[in-house]
């Protein structure tokens, strides 16, 4: 079997991979294939609407999914599965408040550098951060003070994350973000609000250090409802606020995304004041400062509500969002994916052909194959694969299911969190696909698998930076002398080097950390500097920026 697994793959490829592929080339050439779908039945008695919101990859590709499981009528439990390559549960936990009076539910979910798994959620209408150890055992439960919902996760320094929280009242919530160590330790707290309710609905961690969120603000100078951005540095400091829309033009952002050209890139919807306060899909870019660089006001086919949901950053240098546009008012729609370069050029729309809600398209990724992902309700769940021209590829369909909030792709599978219908209600449910479209294709998936992955953050930096890479397993154990780390300056002289002993001993997956200084330990001064990652024929350069 190896034998005949080599004729079709590069040696380099895994044999798990190779295996897998080869199971399913008598299905699908060139398009997709369901792995496994795992789904879970909570422990009520009585029908109840289970459901996965969000979900993780962790160690040995193992995924931990978080969102609700019915415990008695009406009656939620904050629920954590485990699930592992083969689709099945490793380890379920659930928690449920003792009264069982109030829902409870886990929201996001993150795999941290430590080897933790981090939820949060909301448990007894408060809202908790919890930790986990790989089997599932409780590490940290913090309750945050006058929250009522956390909102979303990201993870920061080596060993910190940030959690974006409601914190206050009922209409009268602010935006809260807390940073936290993995030991449970709370370094601050920062709250941003008017006189209104601030509803935040994304953290994300930037690669210059820095936070940013975005969200709703309900009153700010006499602008209501407006789309917000705002910026906080590491020490809970904020840097800025941004605000779209306001008056009769009301706004709200709904993700946002880091690029690596240092831009960050936020969509949502903004009210047209011209068109009755119908809803455009809206796409903004920020500089790091908070200046706008160019936004686009989407007006679809009916001129009615159009909503962006989701928005990434690609590979190839440019700008994807998926939303809804509306094609016969009120309630008819299609899911719609567009695409910008970094100047706000649009490049191409892609609408999925079968009409559905507005509201409907969900999540997007960005594969490392160059494929780009979208989730949709349409009879069902929906995944879309489309080329990096908006050309569709191929498309699943699960019926009777719904997605939840991410979608995640790792080494040639996508991972979708959601709900299916079951014989008590709907099932908490995980789908497992896997994008066959590259079988074949051997140098495509020679590329996706050893090929370096290179990040330095925070840049620009003062005093010291993160370098973070990874590579394949394949080259790290058979070729560590051609594996090296190299700093130059920008006369091309070269002024520190890492030892080989220091990269091997990290294994695959390596965090250095870089006091810019020399390989003499002098620091160096202000100016730019470029970092070079070498492994076999595979090469990745960023350049960084030192200040004093």
């Amino acid at each position: 079997m190896r034998c005949l697994l080599n004729l079709w793959f590069p040696k380099q490829v895994p044999l798990v991979i190779q295996g897998v592929l080869m199971v399913l080339l008598p299905l699908s050439l060139f398009g997709q294939v369901e792995r496994w779908v795992y789904r879970y039945d909570g422990p009520s008695p009585d029908a109840a609407d289970d459901e996965a919101y969000h979900l993780t990859i962790g160690e040995n590709g193992n995924v931990y999914a978080i969102g609700r499981a019915g415990v008695v009528a009406l009656t939620y439990a904050f629920t954590v599965i485990k699930i592992d390559t083969s689709g099945n549960a490793e380890q379920i936990y659930y928690y449920d408040y003792p009264y069982h009076y109030l829902p409870d539910w886990g929201y996001r979910i993150l795999y941290g550098e430590d080897g933790h798994i981090y939820g949060i959620g909301t448990i007894n209408l408060h809202g908790t951060i919890l930790s986990f150890n790989t089997q599932l055992d409780t590490n940290l439960s913090y309750v945050i003070p006058w929250c009522m919902q956390t909102r979303s996760l990201a993870k920061g320094e080596f060993g910190k994350f940030y959690t974006l929280a409601f914190i206050g009242g009922w209409e009268s919530e602010d935006f809260g973000i807390i940073k936290m160590d993995s030991s449970g330790n709370v370094d601050w707290t920062f709250i941003y609000g008017n006189q209104d309710a601030e509803i935040g609905e994304e953290i994300i961690y930037g690669l210059d250090g820095n936070i940013y969120a975005t969200g709703k603000d309900g009153f700010s100078n006499n602008i209501a409802e407006s789309l917000v951005v705002l910026s906080v540095n590491p020490e809970g400091n904020l840097r800025w606020t941004h605000y779209e829309g306001g008056t009769n033009n009301h706004a709200w952002g709904k993700s946002l995304v880091y690029g690596n050209d240092h831009t960050i890139y936020i969509t949502g919807y903004v009210r047209d004041g011209d068109n009755e306060g119908r809803q455009n899909l809206y796409v903004l870019a920020l500089d790091t400062l908070g200046n706008k660089l160019w936004d686009y006001k989407y007006d679809g086919p009916a001129s009615y509500d159009d909503f962006g949901n989701a928005i990434t950053y690609g590979l190839d240098g440019n700008v994807y969002v998926i939303g809804g546009h509306t094609i016969s008012p009120p309630f008819t729609g299609q899911i719609v994916v567009i695409s910008f370069d970094k100047h706000g050029n649009r490049r191409w729309i892609y609408s999925y052909s079968t009409p559905t809600s507005p509201y409907a398209g969900r999540s997007i990724a960005y594969g490392t194959n160059h494929h780009i992902y979208v989730t949709g309700s349409c009879n069902g769940l929906v995944l879309i694969c489309l080329d990096t021209l908006g050309n569709e590829q191929w498309v699943y369909s699960h019926s009777g299911a719904t997605p939840g909030d991410c979608i995640v792709y790792k080494d040639g599978y996508i991972y979708i969190p959601g709900s299916s219908t079951g014989s008590n209600g709907s099932d908490f449910t995980v789908f497992c696909i896997a994008d066959t479209s590259l079988i074949g294709k051997e140098e495509k998936i020679e590329d996706l698998l050893l090929k370096p992955k290179l990040q330095v953050y925070p840049n620009p930096l003062h005093n010291a930076t993160n370098i973070k890479f990874e590579i394949h397993n394949g080259v790290i154990s058979n070729q560590y002398p051609v594996v090296s780390i190299k700093i130059y300056d920008a006369s091309g002289r070269l002024v520190k080097q890492f030892s080989h002993q220091a990269i091997k001993q990290s294994g695959n997956r390596v965090r250095i950390l870089w006091d810019a200084t020399d390989d003499s330990g002098s620091r160096l001064p202000a100016g730019v500097y470029f970092i070079r990652l070498e492994a076999a024929n595979y090469k990745a350069t960023e350049k960084v920026i030192l200040l004093r």
